[in-house]
């Protein structure tokens, strides 16, 4: 068998892994009204649908998997102060970070985003911000 073909088989594998020890954490989280989720390591390509539902978190742990693009949903976490999304393959900070009022810590370092968005001057309560390096 093409040494190609058992690196993409592995890949699949280990995201649908990935993905139901996701689904698991989620439904944890929901179950037990948890302000924290740490979906790090995973390698999901997004993020579970149950996963919006989840408003009232306060700290995210995203880092390390392969999301090319930070979820929407996350527009409506309002109470949100600690999102890390370190180590995927996000390419834009969307408009919309700026209107997360409460975050305090923003981590995306090893990321591939090219130009930083000027709505992250929309967040006031910011203390501690890893960026990636820009070109």
């Amino acid at each position: 068998m093409p040494k190609q073909n058992t690196e993409a088989r592995r890949t699949v594998t280990s995201s649908r892994k990935g993905e139901k020890v996701a689904q698991k954490r989620i439904a944890e989280a929901f179950r037990s009204r948890a302000d924290k989720l740490d979906l790090s390591g995973l390698g999901l390509v997004a993020l579970p649908t149950p996963f919006a539902a989840l408003t009232s978190l306060k700290a995210l742990n995203l880092n390390e998997n392969r999301l090319a693009q930070l979820p929407v949903e996350l527009r409506r976490f309002k109470k949100l102060e600690r999102l890390d999304f370190r180590n995927n393959q996000i390419r834009e900070i969307p408009n919309w970070i700026g209107e997360l009022r409460n975050l305090r810590v923003l981590y995306f370092p090893n990321n591939f985003v090219q130009r930083l968005r000027k709505r992250l001057a929309g967040l006031i309560a910011l203390n501690s911000c890893l960026l990636p390096e820009m070109n």
